[in-house]
């Protein structure tokens, strides 16, 4: 368990994005959408303590808990909330983002940020949008599995659609190699997956 990382907390900041963007399926909540116990006006949660899920409790953000994660990107400043888990020899960056489609302009000011934590080790990074996830792979001037790309931009190595409630994928929509014929370009990649499914 990390120690709180003094000066920092979701009271200061007005912060309630963690009940907001993510899924919460123990309690039915859809990504993108409101807790039924968030209290807007009051910035709190009405059942916060032990009665609040374990996910809950359990959950903290970067910005809240790692002292290397700059400061002035918060959530409420960024309008993402980035999140860390392990999953088996992987450590993954969860970055929720707000929307049904993910917008990459959104994250583009934290692509340094975003590039420097990957290069560190097994990592991996993935976009949730409320109805799509994409997972991204940066290179910098450092090199990661034999390989080495500017951190002026990620590649995309898929998108996918998924619920909103399960976060299961629903359906592949790119692969790595739809991705480089495109340069990125997430909406003409969702057109040719429209086009590709029509056929």
């Amino acid at each position: 368990m990390r120690l709180k990382i003094l000066n920092r907390s979701c009271q200061e900041i007005g912060c309630h994005a963690c009940c907001a963007l993510p899924t919460l399926a123990v309690l039915n909540k859809p990504a993108g959408k409101d807790c039924d116990y968030l209290n807007r006006d009051q910035n709190k949660c009405e059942i916060y303590g032990p009665s609040r899920p374990d996910e809950c409790q359990n959950f903290r953000c970067e910005w809240l808990d790692n002292t290397q994660w700059p400061v002035e990107l918060d959530p409420v400043t960024t309008g993402c909330v980035f999140h860390t888990r392990q999953v088996t020899d992987t450590e993954e960056m969860m970055v929720f983002v707000p929307g049904d489609e993910i917008d990459l302009k959104l994250i583009k000011p934290m692509y340094a940020e975003l590039a420097a934590w990957w290069a560190l080790g097994e990592r991996s990074i993935s976009l949730l949008a409320n109805r799509e996830v994409a997972s991204l792979a940066f290179a910098t001037n450092v090199f990661k599995s034999g390989h080495a790309v500017s951190s002026e931009a990620p590649a995309i190595m898929y998108l996918s659609k998924r619920d909103p409630i399960s976060e299961a994928v629903l359906r592949p929509c790119v692969t790595v190699e739809l991705v480089r014929k495109y340069d990125g370009d997430l909406q003409a990649i969702r057109v040719k997956m429209m086009q590709e499914k029509g056929a």
